[in-house]
């Protein structure tokens, strides 16, 4: 996934020449508090937040340079950079906001938390089953069976518990992701544990 898939296309925005006071009121008819500084090109210039605001109007300031980040202290992304370099630059610098830009440096979108916080919920809400089909998929020449039956061997082998394919199959249609996590003992378990399956499938195909 790249970081322009999980942009906002629709944002606010400040020219550089704005008065602070007509910023101030899109922020709050918008109810969005930070937003990029941007030129006639769309340029990235800055960023400016409800704090760069209050303290400009606290100090009689009239223009949004005159209070604005520089472009020098904004965390950016370009569209093409991976999904994950979003997440942990957002994570990284405590934002909650991040311009994305083209490789003109023109802003062409904005990147929330809140978004990201969305999209792993929808992930963590996906069915085991639907992870079982992406790597059925993706292990070529491994019959559905022989995957189900790997599982099952790894279940033995974690838990001691004896259980059917038919069970087993039930079980993780009705299992989401985020509950497999938790129960496995957390994301990287999970994914090592998916791993050791598709090598049990695996194994057994080379040695039929």
């Amino acid at each position: 996934m790249k970081a322009k898939e999980l942009m906002d296309k629709d944002f606010f925005y400040a020219k550089v020449d704005d008065s602070i006071e007509k910023i101030s009121i899109t922020m709050e008819e918008s109810k969005k508090f930070n937003m990029p500084v941007v030129n006639e090109s769309m340029e990235l210039i800055g960023w400016i937040t409800s704090f760069n605001i209050t303290e400009g109007l606290r100090e009689n300031k009239k223009l949004i340079s005159e209070v604005m980040n520089t472009k020098k202290e904004v965390i950016s992304v370009y569209s093409n950079e991976t999904a994950r370099t979003a997440i942990i630059k957002l994570s990284n610098s405590k934002v909650f906001t991040i311009p994305v830009l083209n490789r003109k440096n023109h802003v062409i979108g904005i990147i929330r938390s809140c978004t990201i916080v969305e999209q792993l919920s929808t992930m963590y809400e996906k069915s085991v089953y639907d992870i079982y089909n992406a790597i059925f998929l993706y292990i070529e020449n491994i019959p559905w069976i022989d995957l189900i039956d790997a599982s099952v061997s790894m279940y033995k082998r974690i838990t001691g518990e004896d259980i059917r394919q038919e069970e087993y199959m039930e079980k993780i249609k009705n299992t989401t992701f985020g509950e497999a996590i938790w129960a496995t003992g957390g994301l990287e378990k999970f994914f090592a544990d998916m791993i050791g399956i598709g090598e049990i499938a695996i194994s057994k195909k080379l040695l039929s």
